[in-house]
């Protein structure tokens, strides 16, 4: 695992969901190696760094519901 973390306020923070062919294009990317599945999310600081996770469309619902639901309990809203 990485220890390189990135921060940022979340007033300025950015995401984006794309077909995996599109990302590179739409957020210069510059990569050597595709992606290997349709969707592409990406979640951004206000500089433009962050990151991109990859997955079907079951696999990007499945991670943010679990987001929403963890965010939702730790902050006690419901």
């Amino acid at each position: 695992m990485s220890t390189h973390i990135e921060y940022g306020g979340v007033n300025g923070a950015g995401y984006g969901l794309l077909p995996a062919g599109k990302a590179d294009e739409q957020w210069a990317l510059g990569l050597e190696v595709p992606f290997e599945s349709p969707f592409v999310l990406g979640l951004f600081t206000d500089n433009g760094d962050g990151m991109i996770l990859e997955g079907d469309a079951e696999d990007i619902l499945t991670y943010v519901d679990a987001l929403h639901a963890h965010v939702r309990r730790e902050l006690g809203a419901s």
